[in-house]
C-alpha cells in the first residue's frame, strides 16, 4: 500500500496521518510520503501517478490470465474486444451497447442497429453448433454456426432500427421514443423518452 499526502490541506493531511498511524498499529506494511507544499493540484498528482502507475499496470497484467466465463460489458465504442470476445456495432449514432456473457451456452447483445459478434475460443474447432435467437418481442429463430480453427463462433445480430441521434442528446430526447427493453434492466442509464435499445438473447447448443 502506498500513501502520499501533501501538507497544505490540513483536513486531508490530518486524516492521512491518522490512517498512517493506524496502519502502523495494525502492523500493515505500507509506504508513507509527505510532500512539502503539496495539495490536490495536477503538478503534484502527476508525480504521484508516475510513481504509482507501474504498480497498477503490474496488477492488471497479473489478472489477465483470469478470464471470467460470465461478465457484462457496456461501452459507447462501436468496435471493442473484451475477455477474448469481439464486437463491432453498425449503427447511425454514438450510443451505448452491451454484451452480457453467461458461459459458452448463452450471451445477450443490447443496442440498436446490427451487432457483429465473434465469441471467445470456447468451442471445438470445425464443429457445427445450433443457435437460438430470441429478440425483444420474444420471437425465436434458429441458425447454424460452425466454429473456426480457433474455436470461435461468429454471429451477425439484427437488434432493431438504429437511433438517428446521439444518446443523451437533445435531439434524441425530442424523438419521444420508448426503449423496447425496460430501462431498469439495461446495464447503462437511458433516457425513458430518448434512444431505443433492443435486447437479443443467443443460446448455443451442439
Amino acid at each position: 500500500m502506498t500513501l502520499i499526502v501533501g501538507d497544505q490541506e490540513n483536513y486531508i493531511f490530518d486524516r492521512g496521518v491518522s490512517f498512517h498511524q493506524r496502519l502502523q498499529e495494525l502492523g500493515i506494511d505500507h509506504s508513507w510520503t509527505v510532500i512539502k507544499g503539496g495539495m490536490h493540484t495536477y503538478p503534484y498528482m502527476e508525480g504521484d501517478l508516475v510513481q504509482w502507475l507501474p504498480h497498477l499496470m503490474g496488477y492488471f497484467d497479473a489478472q489477465r490470465s483470469e478470464v471470467p466465463t460470465s461478465f457484462t460489458y457496456a461501452t459507447i465504442n462501436s468496435k471493442y474486444g473484451v475477455y477474448d470476445w469481439m464486437v463491432r456495432m453498425n449503427r447511425p449514432a454514438l450510443e451505448f451497447s452491451a454484451l452480457e456473457v453467461q458461459g459458452a451456452d448463452r450471451f445477450t447483445m443490447i443496442g440498436s442497429g446490427t451487432a457483429d459478434v465473434v465469441t471467445g475460443a470456447l468451442y471445438k474447432p470445425g464443429k457445427e453448433y445450433h443457435a437460438t435467437y430470441v429478440n425483444a418481442d420474444g420471437a425465436a429463430t434458429e441458425q447454424a454456426a460452425r466454429a473456426d480453427a480457433d474455436g470461435r463462433l461468429r454471429f451477425v445480430i439484427e437488434l432493431g432500427p438504429g437511433n438517428p441521434a446521439q444518446q443523451y442528446s437533445a435531439a434524441a430526447s425530442q424523438t419521444g421514443a420508448q426503449p423496447v427493453t425496460a430501462p431498469d434492466t439495461l446495464p447503462f442509464t437511458v433516457d425513458p423518452k430518448g434512444s431505443r435499445f433492443f435486447r437479443t438473447i443467443i443460446s448455443v447448443r451442439q
